[in-house]
């Protein structure tokens, strides 16, 4: 619905997902009429920089941008920004450590 921008050198694992939008509206009411909740979803870009490692089935979610030389753990869900050079995983993805 926005952008998904995933630079150079990047590797995705199997099964990830990378969203740049709900899909649905968070109001109930919307959500009646296929047409309004796919209007009224909130979208927002991705960016994934350079050298970044995302292992097997991820999930990025909208807004997301991952940092220069970041490695996601497998299996994470990522739903805030993610600084360079940074190790992080979990649901929801928290920081485990410094790359560098």
């Amino acid at each position: 619905m926005e952008s998904v921008s995933i630079s150079h050198h990047v590797n995705i694992g199997a099964s990830t997902l990378i969203f740049d939008t709900n899909f649905h509206s968070t109001n109930w009411q919307d959500r009646l009429s296929r047409s309004t909740d796919c209007v009224n979803a909130k979208t927002s870009p991705v960016l994934i920089g350079n050298y970044v490692f995302i292992g097997a089935r991820c999930i990025i979610t909208k807004g997301c941008c991952i940092g220069d030389r970041s490695m996601i753990a497998a299996g994470s869900v990522v739903v805030s920004a993610i600084p360079a050079d940074e190790l992080w995983g979990g649901n929801s993805a928290k920081f485990i450590k410094k790359l560098i």
